[in-house]
């Protein structure tokens, strides 16, 4: 089983990468109960070489972009299409993802194109795998705090083909942080826990 978690968070030890934490120690417990093996990928766009998506169009003629960079290993080598299971995980920065993790999910705009454009997919569309998306805002709850950047979440689990994801979301961390909060700390293991069970299933 291959897990790849995408920690949004440019701090290490950012609220949102907490709950992906415990996330993927469930995920860790639950596959080590069924004697599965499990392989994750763990991914920081900020630290990585990411061009940024220039709107060329070429990879709706192509099927690929005109950028080599990091990445090549997640779409031309089949990162994302050999995932079983996707994890984003992010802070929100005035209602949206951060600049680096969007020009991640930017850059994801070939495997669209394969798929809608081209009629080619260079994802496996049939291929089962199941998602889930963790975001913390630092201000206290208000109406459609998280909608706009669950709606990017959506479209880019959609472009690698995961059934509907699962989420956590966390307001008010300037005042209360997921490591503060058992209850959230758990929640998200059982998270994992779920996940990994449902794939196996």
């Amino acid at each position: 089983m291959k897990i790849t978690a995408i920690e949004g968070s440019p701090r290490p030890q950012g609220h949102s990468s907490e709950l992906l934490n415990q996330v993927l120690k469930g995920c860790r417990e639950k596959a080590q109960h069924q004697e599965a093996d499990v392989e994750i990928n763990h991914l920081r766009p900020f630290d990585m070489d990411i061009e940024p998506c220039t709107g060329c169009f070429s990879c709706s003629e192509t099927g690929t972009c005109i950028f080599s960079d990091d990445m090549d290993p997640l779409i031309d080598e089949g990162g994302f299409d050999q995932s079983d299971i996707i994890l984003l995980s992010t802070p929100i920065y005035f209602n949206g993802h951060p600049s680096h993790v969007k020009k991640m999910i930017d850059r994801c705009q070939p495997i669209y194109a394969s798929k809608y454009d081209l009629k080619k997919p260079i994802i496996d569309r049939d291929k089962f795998r199941l998602s889930a998306w963790l975001a913390c805002a630092g201000g206290p709850s208000y109406e459609d705090q998280f909608t706009a950047a669950r709606i990017v979440a959506e479209m880019f689990f959609k472009t690698v083909n995961t059934e509907k994801f699962d989420e956590i979301v966390r307001p008010n961390t300037d005042e209360e942080t997921p490591a503060d909060s058992p209850g959230l700390k758990n929640s998200s293991r059982k998270l994992g826990i779920s996940l990994v069970e449902r794939f196996l299933s």
